[in-house]
C-alpha cells in the first residue's frame, strides 16, 4: 500500500505541474527603442539595438493588433498579427492516451480492489492494486492538462501567431491644413456664381424646343465612386475568424460600367493584395449591383441611401477558403 501512496503523490504533483496555462512566444522587429504594447496598453516589451524583441504572449487571450510606440512619442501604432491555422493534433492525441490509460487503470483497481478485501489484504492483490491506481492516475496526469490546454483560445480556435512580426512604423501622422477665405472673398465667390447660374438659365430657356428620350447615358461609376466605411466579419465556415472596425471599401471609376475595388482596414494596411474589377447593373430605385469580373458570386449591393453590402465568398488565405463580409455606408 505505500507504493500505491508513493504513485499517487508522484502523479498527482506531476499532474499539477504540467496544467498551467501554456504561452506563445512571438520576435518583433522595429526601430530600435521602440516599446510595444497590448491594445489595453500594457507594455510587454522594447526593441533592443539589434532591431528586435521577444513578446510573451498567452495562448488564452487573442490578439488581433499589438501597439509600437517610437521613443518620444505620445502615438501608439497599430500592426495586425500574422498568424496561420494549427489543429495541435498531437495535444488532440495526448488527451485520447490518456484518458484511455485512466479507463484501463479503473478496469484493474475495481476486481483488484475487491479481491483485496475478500482476502484480507493479500500482497498480490495490493500490488495489482498498485499498477491500477498507477495506470488511472498516468492517465489523469496526461490526460488532464492537455485538456487544460486544449481549452485556451488558440488551441480552442485553432490558430498559432507566427514567429516574426513587424511593426508599422512607416506611417506618418500630419496636421490638417487649414483654410481660411475672408468675407469680402466669399461674398466675391457667391456674386460670380449667382451670375453663371443666370446666364445657364437662360441658355436653357433658349433651347427648350427638344423631345426627350427614355434612352439614360448616365455614368453609374461616377454616382457610387468613393469610400464606404463600416464594419465586417472574416469567417472559415461557421468559425468567426477575425472582425473588423472603421474597415473601408474604396471604389474608384474606370468607366462608365465598371469600377476598381479595393478593401482596406483601419490600419491602412490593403486586405488584398491587388485590386478588383466589378461590373455595375443599376437597380429599381437608385440602386446598384456590383459583381466581381472573375467571380461571379463576389458582390456589392448599394442602395438609395449609400448603404453598401459587400460579400466576397472566395477569399484565399494560405491555402483556406475563407467568406468576407462588409456593411458600410458612404
Amino acid at each position: 500500500m505505500k507504493l500505491t501512496y508513493k504513485l499517487t503523490s508522484i502523479i498527482l504533483s506531476f499532474s499539477l505541474l504540467t496544467s498551467c496555462s501554456t504561452t506563445q512566444k512571438i520576435q518583433i522587429s522595429g526601430l530600435a527603442g521602440t516599446e510595444i504594447y497590448t491594445p489595453s496598453k500594457a507594455k510587454v516589451g522594447t526593441i533592443s539595438n539589434s532591431g528586435h524583441t521577444e513578446v510573451i504572449l498567452e495562448s488564452d487571450a487573442y490578439y488581433a493588433y499589438l501597439l509600437s510606440k517610437t521613443e518620444g512619442s505620445d502615438n501608439y501604432i497599430p500592426f495586425a498579427l500574422d498568424y496561420k491555422n494549427e489543429n495541435y493534433t498531437g495535444e488532440k492525441m495526448a488527451r485520447v492516451v490518456g484518458y484511455a490509460l485512466s479507463g484501463i487503470g479503473l478496469g484493474i483497481v475495481i476486481p483488484s480492489t475487491i479481491g483485496l478485501l475478500a482476502t484480507g489484504g493479500d500482497d498480490p492483490w495490493g500490488i495489482v492494486l498498485a499498477i491500477g491506481m498507477g495506470t488511472t492516475l498516468a492517465g489523469v496526469a496526461i490526460g488532464m492538462p492537455v485538456d487544460s490546454r486544449l481549452q485556451q483560445i488558440d488551441h480552442k480556435y485553432g490558430f498559432k501567431y507566427l514567429s516574426q512580426q513587424t511593426t508599422n512604423q512607416d506611417i506618418t501622422f500630419t496636421q490638417p491644413q487649414l483654410i481660411t477665405v475672408s468675407p469680402e472673398k466669399e461674398k466675391a465667390t457667391k456674386s460670380a456664381k449667382h451670375a453663371v447660374d443666370k446666364t445657364s438659365q437662360k441658355d436653357k430657356s433658349k433651347k427648350s424646343s427638344s423631345s426627350k428620350s427614355s434612352k439614360s447615358f448616365k455614368d453609374y461609376s461616377t454616382a457610387i465612386e468613393g469610400s464606404y466605411i463600416g464594419s465586417g466579419t472574416l469567417m472559415l465556415g461557421e468559425r468567426l475568424i477575425e472582425s473588423y472596425k472603421d474597415i473601408v471599401i474604396k471604389i474608384t471609376r474606370i468607366d462608365n460600367s465598371s469600377v476598381e475595388v479595393s478593401i482596406i482596414e483601419s490600419d491602412g494596411l490593403e486586405f488584398f493584395s491587388e485590386t478588383s474589377v466589378y461590373n455595375i447593373k443599376k437597380g429599381s430605385g437608385n440602386t446598384f449591383t456590383l459583381t466581381h469580373n472573375d467571380i461571379s458570386k463576389a458582390t456589392i449591393k448599394i442602395d438609395k441611401n449609400k448603404k453598401a453590402i459587400y460579400i466576397h465568398p472566395r477569399v484565399d488565405i494560405d491555402g483556406d477558403i475563407y467568406t468576407l463580409k462588409i456593411t458600410a455606408t458612404k
